[in-house]
């Protein structure tokens, strides 16, 4: 008798064992999507350094132009493919987006061409006075600009919907 009643204590029931299988069941489905989170959050992470270094690399090559013919060489009218837009390896552009390319170079030149103080306000908020002649609200400093606002953007399309990056500074000569 004292043996039968020794084997029992020894070993687990069946219902032990089910709930053991269970609690592990759901440690490792805890495990697995915080290991699918993480590499979805280094997916992220890796795109957020794509659209940055572009964006920086963009303004570098800019800053490399003579200052006065930056506007010129990097003005396009908006929603069509020119110099404002570039390509950045590695982020697909958002859906929909008229040119097809990620990043775009937006200067306070409405309308499209021309650099006007008045637009100022949509890419600093602040008034600046970009030709230095002591007035903020000249509607073409084209020509004469001392100050030049740039904002570098960076649209892309990830796996968890549109994302975005964007720098702005003033370039001066």
């Amino acid at each position: 008798m004292h043996l039968a009643t020794r084997s029992k204590r020894a070993g687990l029931t069946l219902v032990e064992m089910a709930i053991a299988m269970a609690v592990l069941a759901i440690a490792l489905l805890a495990l697995i999507s915080g290991l699918i989170e993480a590499v979805r959050l280094d997916q992220m992470s890796r795109e957020n350094v794509l659209a940055m270094n572009a964006a920086r690399s963009m303004l570098e090559r800019i800053k490399q132009d003579p200052f006065d013919s930056i506007h010129n060489l990097y003005a396009g009218a908006p929603d069509t493919l020119g110099p404002d837009d570039f390509d950045v390896d590695g982020l697909r552009p958002v859906d929909g987006d008229p040119d097809g390319r990620a990043g775009r170079i937006v200067f306070p030149d409405l309308p499209a061409g021309v650099l006007n103080e008045n637009a100022v306000p949509p890419i600093l908020d602040t008034d600046l006075d970009l030709n230095a002649n002591g007035a903020v609200t000249d509607p073409d400093v084209t020509a004469d600009y001392k100050l030049l606002p740039v904002r570098i953007t960076v649209d892309w399309q990830s796996s968890r919907g549109p994302r975005h990056f964007e720098i702005t500074t003033i370039l001066g000569p």
